[in-house]
């Protein structure tokens, strides 16, 4: 179970992202994440998304040997997540890289598995990031990563969610993956079928995150699986699904005339 203070730096966060409207949600399922890294041990951890510190030392208390590596583009919250960590003694194990993760994230020169467990806290990663994590996470390792499915379909394309009109639909290309990414929508189905190519999915949850049961955001969480893809594989549409063809028909702009 998380530790009091762990609760209490969730509750700032809320707080925090309450009073100023910006994009530090916490993890709401602070004790789903707390089991699967007390179970799994791992002992190195990148997160790609600090917020004010909340997962980063759940998840360094979780497993008392873990080094957690944290990336963080805001800098307002870097500041704050110092602080927390410091608060919390975590210093030599959570340690803060501030900056574009295009820049933070070639500098820290990860070996190929070197990684026990990596968190993607955003809006999902892209084909190429996913690709980079598994080279990067060692066998069995395992990759977290919430994304907007159902429970965002509303919020981001104002209507229902429609399993058989959704893959992966991107509704705001272009966005900087410092600002959580592009607005992309993703169908449950279709994280199975293509994410499912690189790993084997251990649980999925298609709302909860940082919103009520039915609301918000996904998460995702898989297992490393020994097989080498290219980013075009995991992109290749399955033939035998007509789903994927309805949701790229969807996904491509009509001809003009």
């Amino acid at each position: 179970m998380p530790a009091p203070a762990l609760l209490a730096l969730q509750q700032a966060t809320r707080a925090h992202q309450r009073a100023h409207g910006c994009n530090a949600h916490t993890f709401e399922d602070g004790e789903g994440l707390w089991q699967l890294v007390a179970a799994h041990q791992p002992r190195r951890v990148l997160e790609l998304g600090t917020g004010l510190g909340y997962t980063a030392c759940l998840m360094a208390l979780a497993s008392s040997e873990a080094v957690v590596d944290t990336l963080e583009g805001d800098a307002i919250h870097a500041e704050l997540a110092r602080d927390q960590i410091a608060q919390l003694g975590l210093q030599q194990r959570v340690r803060l890289h501030e900056g574009s993760f295009s820049v933070t994230l070639p500098a820290l020169q990860l070996q190929a598995g070197s990684l026990d467990l990596v968190f993607f806290d955003g809006n999902m990663p892209a084909f190429v990031l996913v690709q980079r994590f598994h080279s990067l996470l060692a066998p069995g390792g395992l990759l977290v990563a919430t994304f907007m499915g159902p429970g965002m379909s509303w919020r981001i394309a104002g209507e229902p969610f429609d399993e058989h009109r959704v893959g992966m639909n991107v509704l705001a290309p272009g966005a900087s993956w410092d600002d959580g990414g592009p607005m992309v929508l993703h169908a449950p189905w279709w994280l199975r079928t293509h994410w499912g190519r690189l790993f084997d999915v251990v649980r999925l949850q298609e709302h909860g995150f940082c919103a009520a049961p039915g609301d918000g955001h996904g998460v995702i969480t898989l297992r490393r699986r020994e097989v080498s893809l290219t980013a075009a594989d995991l992109e290749r549409p399955d033939p035998d699904d007509p789903r994927e063809a309805t949701a790229l028909a969807r996904q491509c702009p009509a001809p003009s005339r």
